[in-house]
């Protein structure tokens, strides 16, 4: 059975391409407050616009379509687009080099 290379490669395409279309949901945050790396000022009553895996903005009466999904977060603060600082990103147990070497004591 021969298999057509332009084939594959659309099929390719399209898987990738509805996995794309699927994230792209719509979420819209609603904390009390919102602090930005920007100002370091907190805003009550900011709102944060999330589409797919990305922010795509933050601020106050945000437009949305009617598809948007709306997330109450009462009594709390966001900080959109912080990592998590205590993430240890060099303490991999598989990570072995001259740097670091995991041990395991039994």
């Amino acid at each position: 059975m021969k298999i057509n290379k332009q084939k594959i490669f659309f099929l390719i395409f399209l898987i990738s391409f509805s996995s794309y279309a699927i994230s792209a949901e719509q979420y819209l945050l609603k904390p009390d407050q919102l602090i930005t790396a920007d100002d370091a000022v907190v805003h009550p009553g900011w709102e944060v616009l999330v589409e797919g895996n990305h922010i795509k903005a933050v601020g106050e009466n945000l437009s949305i379509t009617s598809d948007t999904k709306i997330i109450a977060l009462p009594g709390s603060t966001l900080l959109p687009g912080l990592m998590d600082l205590h993430t240890h990103l060099f303490l991999h147990p598989y990570w072995t080099s001259h740097i670091m070497v995991d041990t395991v004591i039994v």
